[in-house]
């Protein structure tokens, strides 16, 4: 028996984790559902209660995605570690990770949910013309100089970690100092933005579409949180979580009260930057998942993560905790609902089209994601641990006979590719050819049953490039 730089005994065989695969591929197959129905279908009021709960089940995918991020961050620092790769480095991976998934936000998916103009038509003309609300855009920069100095650091430790005269070391090495200055310069500037008494003429700009904080951003920016925490207990990891999904809200609230306080016009640079930070921690203007807001999740996911190696290595199933944490979140869920549907039913709110049980039943179920609300988080995170748990009961590992479980699997096994790569197929027609995009429901669902198609077989190459192809490094951060 060998044991691991986490301190745990390493015992055979491998733990298998095809159900994470699985429940993983769902959330990216009803994501990919959903933006089909953002822009290829016509919602309005009148629509029929069956096509409501089509849309409503989709809204599955962000917690799925965030909670599965946070398990899989735990087995492939297990992974790793069987490599013999230090705690630290298993660390510093994650750093660099969330950080490439911040900076493919800012640009990759802006330009598919937005259009090219958002980035370039959109943009520098704000910055040649726009009005002098200017220290936004010095934060801005100042996020643009981290990131392109931590891709500098991270490249040249990378070089350096390589055989001198390696075919990859030189050319890695000549980009990644080359980062550095332009890194410094951008640092530079922004902070001379925040703090300037009068603005660089050319560099003005309006604080709207400086920034895009989607999921992507929130989970990159989680990510590099639990790499921090990594080694707290998994139990205090859940609980954590946990508590940050119950109180994000309050704590938000209590950042507006104490920035009340102040005017906009009286607010120091501190209070600027702390103004700004709040918008991408809780909610504001283009953070559609503020960080806070959303990462726990991510860190309950990384909790019991290291939960279910736990159990594994001492020869215990993890479906009956999976069962067991579902069964509480389900129940308090009802209870919170049952409130709120009798509430509606007794002042006679319907919506519109809806029979008297049809709208209890709407009462009942339907929970706000945006903005998140506690029941929303009940719900969906009690039906994701209902599932996780029943794939695990199911046996569910290695390649499953069922063929819509291998279809799962296949995807959820290169959730990023899948992400990447869906958003041109939905949106690209639209944004680029502006072909007419207002179909019926049934034609949404074809339209999203054809990009399936294209993406089974190329999440398929990918996978097979990620597992023989090695030395491509930079797959792994894809």
């Amino acid at each position: 028996m060998t044991s691991t730089s986490l301190g745990e005994p390493l015992t055979p065989p491998r733990p298998r984790y095809g159900s994470f695969d699985v429940m993983r591929g769902l959330a990216m197959v009803s994501m990919a559902l959903s933006h089909c129905q953002m822009y290829w279908y016509v919602w309005d009021d009148s629509a029929h209660f069956a096509q409501r709960w089509i849309t409503h089940w989709t809204q599955l995918a962000t917690p799925t995605f965030l909670s599965l991020a946070g398990m899989m961050m735990a087995v492939a620092a297990f992974r790793r570690a069987e490599r013999g790769r230090s705690l630290t480095s298993t660390r510093w991976f994650y750093v660099r990770r969330g950080l490439w998934l911040i900076l493919l936000d800012q640009i990759w998916m802006k330009i598919w949910f937005e259009g090219w103009g958002a980035c370039w038509g959109n943009f520098w003309p704000r910055v040649a013309h726009g009005p002098s609300e200017w220290r936004p855009l010095g934060l801005h920069w100042f996020l643009w100089a981290v990131l392109l100095g931590a891709a500098a650091i991270s490249g040249s430790a990378i070089a350096s970690g390589m055989r001198r005269g390696a075919d990859r070391e030189r050319p890695l090495r000549f980009w990644a100092l080359r980062l550095a200055p332009v890194a410094v310069a951008l640092g530079v500037l922004g902070v001379w933005q925040m703090i300037a008494p009068e603005p660089v003429p050319w560099l003005k700009c309006t604080q709207a579409n400086l920034m895009r904080w989607g999921i992507l951003s929130c989970t990159g920016s989680a990510m590099i949180i639990a790499a921090v925490i990594f080694r707290l207990p998994a139990v205090v990891l859940v609980v954590i979580g946990w508590a940050l999904l119950r109180w994000a809200a309050p704590l938000g609230d209590a950042c507006d009260r104490f920035l009340a306080l102040w005017p906009e016009g009286e607010r120091g640079i501190p209070l600027q930057i702390l103004a700004q930070l709040r918008r991408v921690c809780f909610e504001g203007q283009g953070a559609g998942y503020p960080t806070v807001t959303w990462m726990g999740f991510l860190i309950q996911g990384l909790g019991f993560g290291r939960i279910f190696h736990a159990r594994h290595q001492r020869g215990k199933p993890i479906w009956p905790v999976f069962l067991g944490m579902a069964l509480f979140l389900l129940t308090w869920f009802f209870i919170n609902r049952v409130q709120v549907a009798i509430q509606a039913h007794a002042v006679g709110k319907k919506p519109l089209g809806e029979t008297s049980l049809q709208a209890m039943l709407h009462a009942l179920l339907h929970a706000e994601k945006f903005p998140r609300s506690w029941d929303y988080t009940l719900g969906m995170g009690g039906f994701i641990f209902l599932l996780l748990g029943l794939l695990s009961l199911h046996g569910v590992d290695g390649s499953p006979r069922n063929p819509l479980f291998h279809v799962l699997q296949v995807c959820g096994r290169v959730p990023l590719f899948f992400y990447l790569i869906h958003l041109p197929l939905i949106t690209g027609p639209i944004l680029f050819l502006h072909v007419p995009h207002e179909l019926s429901l049934l034609s949404a669902a074809l339209y999203w049953v054809a990009v399936l198609v294209i993406l089974y077989p190329l999440c398929r190459l990918y996978h097979w490039l990620k597992r023989s192809r090695s030395q491509w490094w930079w797959l792994h951060y894809l």
